[in-house]
């Protein structure tokens, strides 16, 4: 009896990680003004941008797409090893593998004025 107790126990620590990162929020984001990298770090730490448009995608991901705005992103793969593409009216403008972490957003700048941008949340 003690040693099931101890592998339920065990069993449960060894899948807490599983169910932490299980959905990936998606925003398209504004940042007012005509920030540099430093001040779009701090300004998305801080919640200071317009939500455009958002949405959610399950991880681990098996190809998924989402359309926020112009813009369709695709998504495939494991928080350790995740591809995302950005297309704009079918032509491809970002093709990049990340690793993405629990409580650190992933900033992918767009085309255009410099002031909208993806950002990518581990939920």
């Amino acid at each position: 009896m003690r040693s099931l107790v101890l592998s339920a126990i065990l069993t449960l620590f060894v899948a807490l990680p599983c169910f932490a990162g299980s959905r990936l929020e998606i925003k398209l984001v504004r940042i007012a003004g005509n920030p540099g990298v430093r001040e779009i770090a701090r300004k998305v730490a801080s919640g200071e941008y317009s939500v455009i448009q958002s949405a959610m995608v399950g991880l681990p991901s098996k190809s998924q797409s989402v359309k926020l705005g112009v813009y369709t992103i695709k998504c495939q793969g494991k928080q350790k090893d995740f591809r995302i593409v950005v297309e704009i009216s079918g032509e491809e403008a970002v093709n990049t593998s990340v690793i993405l972490e629990d409580g650190k957003p992933l900033i992918v700048g767009l085309p255009g004025d410099g002031n909208e941008m993806l950002v990518f949340e581990v939920q």
